[in-house]
């Protein structure tokens, strides 16, 4: 037989159930965490993917770019025209 009262009963219910509370309250605090972490991943993801593109298309950028220089023919008739990373 128990030797617990019905108030003792009644308290040890009340503090498991408070632990209970607590634990879930750890729990969600958990899940909190690891979908901030997640989402600063995922944009830092972005941002490094951005910053990729923008190095990408500058380089694609300075490729095209035309730098011509000019030197006289034919008396002046003509110019030759070059440039010096395209030849």
């Amino acid at each position: 037989m128990s030797t617990e009262t019905p108030t003792e009963r009644r308290e040890a219910a009340a503090t498991r159930r408070r632990w209970v509370t607590l634990a879930e309250v750890v729990a969600v605090a958990g899940v909190l965490i690891a979908a901030l972490t997640l989402w600063t991943n995922w944009s830092d993801h972005r941002a490094n993917e951005a910053d990729k593109i923008a190095v990408q298309s500058s380089a694609a950028r300075e490729r095209t770019k035309i730098d011509l220089s000019a030197i006289v023919q034919d008396g002046g008739d003509t110019l030759l025209l070059k440039d010096a990373r395209h030849d």
